[in-house]
């Protein structure tokens, strides 16, 4: 279990999943509830089967589409038996769709349950992870040399143009008016990543795309909503002179920080701002010993490793009409 799959992020699920009108039109929640078990789903009975539009028709883990990186029914104690009878009732009442069950992480109870019935596997992916030494110096002799001169580099680059660094941690809610003032750093950096596209019908879709994805992080911010409300949020912000140069967000989950957003101004991508900060970020938590693990969750991009990471397996199974637990 992690914080995804807590009441309190759940609650925020439900409440960005209510607020876009798209899914009010195409699809609807339901609860299914046992002893110690809740099994929040999406069902989505009719798509259009478009990008802009998200999902298509099936059924789905509340926060599909969203933040959440590990998706997963709620419990106290994973019960196979109620478990069974909760997946039979989702079955019964939906037996001509499909169930997608995606990003469960690797070993938790519901995974090893799927694994155990020989429920199809249709995609994998990782989550990458660092788990904190002891000492700085033993989370020093992990990384390579390059990754080493890289640091140097960005820190040298800085203080070269005379630019002023300051790498800070705000932990529990975070402050209103920052929190809405990072928005749009971050909405700078999805449609960045979303910009390109080849051929008319593509750019077409693509352009309707970013619109959406304007609207949802403008007004359906599940992490804007969470630094606001979450006594468990964690903001490392890095300025350069001053100016927010980037940031990093997560939530605090037992001994494990869960990131969910890492992002960069691009005007100074040149002095690596975050790669540098987040590597600060982790001997901060070293030297605290308040946590021994940041998780990066879904994604393996390069920066994840080169700061000592490593891989979890994330599987979506798929469940097929008819199918029954036994």
């Amino acid at each position: 279990m992690t914080v995804f799959q807590s009441f309190e992020w759940n609650k925020l699920l439900l409440i960005q999943h209510l607020h876009n009108r798209y899914n009010r039109l195409f699809s609807k929640v339901y609860i299914y509830e046992s002893d110690n078990t809740i099994v929040p789903i999406v069902v989505q009975k009719c798509s259009l089967n478009i990008r802009w539009f998200g999902r298509r028709r099936g059924i789905y883990f509340l926060g599909e589409g969203s933040y959440s990186d590990y998706l997963n029914c709620i419990y106290d104690v994973f019960s196979e038996y109620e478990i069974t009878d909760v997946l039979n009732r989702i079955r019964n009442d939906f037996s001509n769709l499909t169930w997608k069950m995606s990003f469960l992480r690797e070993g938790n109870a519901l995974q090893k349950y799927l694994e155990s019935k020989e429920v199809r596997v249709t995609h994998r992916m990782v989550s990458v992870e660092v788990r904190l030494p002891k000492t700085e110096e033993e989370y020093n002799a992990k990384l390579s040399k390059s990754t080493k001169q890289n640091l140097r580099t960005a820190r040298n680059r800085m203080d070269r143009d005379s630019i002023e660094y300051e790498c800070r941690v705000e932990e529990k809610k975070i402050d209103e008016k920052l929190a809405d003032d990072l928005v749009p750093i971050h909405l700078r950096r999805v449609l960045e990543i979303n910009s390109h596209s080849d051929g008319l019908i593509n750019s077409i879709s693509n352009w309707l795309h970013r619109k959406v994805l304007v609207h949802n992080e403008t007004n359906n911010n599940i992490v804007n909503m969470a630094m606001k409300l979450l006594n468990n949020s964690v903001l490392v912000l890095c300025q350069l002179n001053g100016e927010v140069a980037g940031y990093l967000y997560g939530l605090k989950d037992n001994n494990t920080v869960r990131i969910l957003q890492n992002c960069f101004v691009d005007n100074y991508k040149f002095y690596s701002p975050m790669f540098r900060g987040t590597y600060d970020f982790l001997k901060q938590k070293i030297m605290d010993r308040e946590i021994d693990c940041v998780d990066f969750t879904r994604g393996d991009e390069e920066y994840k490793y080169k700061l000592g990471g490593e891989e979890i397996n994330l599987y979506t199974y798929s469940i097929g009409k008819h199918i029954k637990f036994f």
